[in-house]
């Protein structure tokens, strides 16, 4: 984006009837601006009650009445100036109407949305866990792109395409009506270490032999790993021939809670909440064409995901991120102080998949799930 200086900008703004009262720009400097500012064409600058604008690495926001804000996008409510552009509209009475944006924006915190504003313009705005409920609920044209501040995987290919940001924990929405996921074949290959996290909230009915959390393995060709709740705290992990591991935790079961398990060459720890709960030895022989199981896994009956009922009507799995090496306890307890916790080692992570009460999503590492995804309904039918 070429530099500019603000006299420039203002000059423009004047001239668009954005800003009232400011000095006439000379036929250069608003040339030099108009290019930067509509160069697509997809802003209409007399349609706008106030602009956003980047220029390296600060954010100067406009209104009729000339600068709201002018700084980093961690200044002041750390929405890059959107949030003080609005604050200052609805002072004004507005409650409605068009922002514009120009560049790309890292915003860092999600202040209460007021009024009914739509952004627009060709910009991008980089998300992190902090940011994406402001930027999710307010309402955005197309052009305005949201992605992840970390290009990691396929993750902002997935999001440069489609709207997929859900306002839940974590992030990625492709909503359908299923309580199931099944990914590629050999989704993570067969490592000998291993690292799985994620969160959940739910138990297994003991019945039917406990509720499924995650499997690696087959329905023809049987299990290599799964790991399964039973009743209320009691996690287990098991290979084929059902040997485990199994740890329970006090903690009130209608809260969501953390899972790890730590697989080095046979031994197994695991992590609830990020304390070790329990530990072993469970040998792995893997079978051949693992498929990667969210949720259910109805080898013996339809229903062996996890509980569904008045107590726990919306059971889920989230945040789930497996790594191919074991990680140490500092990195598990991150990964255990929050739902929205990022990824601790890109360099190790073979499988992250965000999901908010069982959503259709991809893995946004290797993009493995979105060639091949099938759902099994509670009720049994396919």
């Amino acid at each position: 984006m070429p530099n500019y200086n603000r006299r420039e900008v203002l000059d423009l703004l004047t001239k668009s009837g954005i800003l009232a009262g400011a000095a006439i720009a000379s036929g250069l400097a608003q040339n030099k601006a108009k290019n930067v500012l509509a160069s697509s064409q997809t802003i209409q600058l007399s349609e706008l009650l106030g602009i956003v604008i980047q220029n390296e690495n600060s954010y100067t926001a406009y209104n009729n009445d000339g600068v709201v804000f002018d700084g980093s996008c961690s200044d002041g409510s750390g929405t890059c100036g959107i949030y003080e552009l609005i604050q200052s509209l609805t002072s004004a009475g507005y409650t409605q109407g068009k922002i514009g944006l120009i560049g790309n924006f890292y915003p860092v915190n999600s202040p209460q949305l007021q009024g009914n504003f739509v952004l627009t313009g060709d910009s991008q705005i980089y998300l992190n866990a902090q940011s994406v409920p402001f930027f999710v609920q307010i309402q955005k044209t197309p052009n305005v792109k949201l992605l992840w501040y970390q290009n990691a995987g396929i993750i902002n290919t997935i999001a440069s395409k489609r709207n997929v940001f859900s306002i839940g924990n974590p992030y990625f929405l492709l909503r359908g009506p299923s309580s199931n996921l099944i990914y590629t074949k050999n989704t993570i290959g067969q490592p000998t270490q291993f690292t799985i996290s994620f969160w959940a909230l739910g138990y297994g009915y003991p019945s039917y032999g406990g509720g499924h959390f995650l499997t690696y393995g087959t329905l023809s060709n049987g299990v290599s790993w799964k790991i399964q709740g039973y009743g209320s705290g009691n996690i287990s992990f098991k290979n084929g021939s059902n040997t485990e591991v199994a740890g329970r935790f006090t903690q009130n079961i209608a809260q969501p809670f953390h899972v790890v398990i730590a697989y080095n060459n046979g031994s197994v720890t695991i992590y609830i909440n990020g304390e070790e709960v329990a530990s072993g030895n469970v040998p792995i022989t893997y079978q051949s064409n693992n498929y990667l199981w969210i949720g259910n896994f109805p080898i013996n009956y339809q229903m062996e995901g996890l509980a569904n009922d008045n107590e726990y009507p919306t059971p889920y799995i989230s945040n789930i991120q497996i790594y191919n090496t074991v990680l140490n306890g500092n990195q598990i307890a991150i990964l255990a102080s929050s739902q929205n916790q990022d990824p601790v080692d890109y360099s190790s992570i073979i499988f992250w998949a965000l999901y908010s009460q069982i959503v259709h999503a991809g893995d946004l590492i290797t993009g493995n799930g979105f060639e091949r995804m099938v759902s099994l309904s509670t009720s049994g039918a396919i």
